[in-house]
């Protein structure tokens, strides 16, 4: 193989080279976030404000439903042909995605068809991203030092935080700069444009990747057929780990691309402040995500899962319906870093342990599929889901009780995990990798 005869890279250039294309990833699904309000005039106008963001919203977890499709066509093909052609053509299928969003008239030009091609664009998106986090995951599990997974593992979820923190900085710019006119007549496109002049780049850092040792070293390569089969044997596994994803999913998309929203619409505070308050949690994200993925590899996964979900089973609901009693820059800014901090320290041993226990040879698969079932079905329509409660309810702080269920799951399937002696096995040998 050509990545044989290339010089060996060092762990930190692996980490950022194989993290690259998972900024990209992130940051297209939270600019369109951050900026559904102004995507449902130019695409969805219907006369009620209030129908046109939820079919703005309703697309961008339309993108979601096709997770579970990218994963089994795109972590089949990881799975066999290698970890490093699958990261290049996600690569290649997003940057697609966003191309077309970024350049598609308005309604008001070419009328049903923008928001097809906007749907198309969104639909593209998802099936990549289908694949990429498990992708990634699993190559950073699979050169991680030994005892230190966790740790390396945890900079695929802190990759995405670069790109929040980037996405809201460059809001922030544009709120300051231009008109709210300006902004959703064609100032939201701007993100996007970026996002694509940021591709060519981004593919220069990823075709310069090595395969993982591991990958290279395993004798059989399993067929599409067989990996299907080993999924199908081990659904149990894949349903657990579902559950245990919807806690993070949920959890990531309600303090990132529904902030904007939420701050604007419910809590009445500028575009400019909910923006910042975004960076800021991103900021945290990023810090607590590493730190609790090396604490996981120290004291163990289930500690930290089993803490972190009942911290926001008790705390998710009341921080909210504190913040819309008492709305403002200060109070957001408060319960959203709490939730941040939830957030990481559950997510940090969430996705090395679902690594974990998956099935060797269908490693990136079976990931990519219960990260894919929990985002396509709740994490992704988390924007909708919480816009539909507070109409429907007249409650602002329903938000507060999907993160209750969402807390719940992941619960749950630790629980059951515990109960089925996998943390145990794990543990064990993440102490005899150490020793």
């Amino acid at each position: 193989m050509t990545s044989d005869t290339r010089p060996a890279q060092s762990p930190a250039s692996a980490v950022f080279r194989v993290v690259s294309g998972n900024f990209l990833e992130m940051y297209d699904f939270m600019v369109y976030g951050y900026y559904a309000s102004a995507i449902a005039k130019t695409f969805f106008p219907s006369g009620n404000e209030f129908l046109s963001l939820m079919l703005a919203l309703v697309t961008f977890g339309a993108g979601f439903l096709m997770r579970p499709l990218g994963a089994i066509v795109l972590g089949s093909y990881i799975d066999r042909h290698g970890r490093r052609a699958g990261l290049i053509v996600t690569l290649a299928l997003m940057a697609c995605g966003t191309l077309l969003i970024a350049c598609v008239p308005g309604y008001s030009t070419i009328g049903l068809a923008a928001p097809l091609l906007v749907v198309a664009g969104r639909l593209l998106q998802g099936f990549s991203a289908g694949v990429e986090l498990g992708g990634v995951s699993v190559y950073l599990a699979e050169i991680a030092s030994p005892g230190n997974k966790g740790f390396y593992v945890s900079w695929q979820s802190a990759s995405q935080q670069v790109a929040v923190v980037f996405a809201a900085v460059l809001g922030v710019l544009l709120a300051s700069n231009l008109s709210h006119g300006q902004m959703d007549e064609w100032g939201w496109r701007v993100p996007f444009i970026v996002g694509c002049l940021i591709v060519p780049f981004l593919f220069i850092i990823r075709r310069s990747l090595q395969e993982t040792e591991e990958f290279q070293k395993r004798k059989h390569r399993p067929s599409p057929k067989e990996i299907l089969d080993s999924i199908i044997k081990n659904w149990g596994i894949v349903i657990l780990g579902t559950l245990l994803v919807v806690m993070t999913t949920v959890s990531f998309y309600m303090i990132t691309a529904y902030t904007p929203t939420f701050g604007k619409h419910e809590l009445h505070l500028s575009d400019t402040d909910a923006l910042i308050v975004t960076v800021c949690v991103g900021v945290s994200n990023l810090f607590w995500l590493p730190v609790m993925g090396a604490l996981s590899d120290r004291i163990g996964r289930r500690v930290l899962l089993l803490t972190f979900t009942t911290l926001s089973l008790l705390t998710a609901y009341p921080a909210l319906a504190w913040l819309v009693t008492a709305p403002s820059f200060g109070h957001l800014l408060l319960v959203e870093l709490w939730l941040s901090f939830i957030y990481a320290s559950y997510n940090g041993a969430m996705v090395v342990s679902l690594i974990e226990i998956m099935p060797v040879h269908v490693r990136t698969t079976g990931f990519s599929m219960a990260y894919s079932l929990a985002t396509a079905i709740f994490g992704g329509f988390t924007p909708a889901v919480s816009t539909w409660l507070i109409q429907a309810t007249g409650n602002k702080a329903m938000p507060g009780v999907w993160l209750t269920f969402a807390a719940a799951s992941g619960l749950i399937a630790t629980l059951i995990l515990n109960r089925m002696g996998l943390f145990e096995k794990v543990e064990r040998a993440v102490q005899l990798a150490r020793a």
